[in-house]
């Protein structure tokens, strides 16, 4: 029973002091489930600003158009992720072993 009261006070605190605290109509409410039930305490939900002050603005424009900028002239090294090919004359093609395998193939098939 002594818990129980408690616990009680101990809520209602919390929900005047949200009350009092925020002031005004909560936008919203936070439900919390006990032994006796719910109690649903308000909650206010801070909305951001709808636009951005004009230097942050200005300075985020800035860098998109530098970073446009910075992508024309910029030259990427396919070398360090890609491996380098063989020169045409470097690679030989053995003829008879693929002739070779081509017959045992097709007598393996019969």
């Amino acid at each position: 029973m002594k818990t129980k009261v408690l616990a009680t006070v101990l809520i209602s605190m919390m929900v005047f002091a949200s009350v009092n605290v925020f002031g005004g109509k909560p936008q919203r409410r936070m439900t919390f489930y006990i032994a006796g039930g719910m109690v649903k305490i308000p909650v206010k939900v801070e909305e951001a600003p709808d636009s951005l002050p004009e230097a942050v603005v200005v300075k985020m424009l800035k860098m998109e158009a530098d970073a446009r900028c910075q992508a024309l002239t910029l030259q990427f090294d396919l070398s360090l992720i890609s491996k380098p090919e063989k020169d045409a004359d470097d690679v030989t093609i053995d003829t008879r072993k693929i002739f070779d395998e081509l017959r045992y193939r097709e007598f393996a098939r019969r």
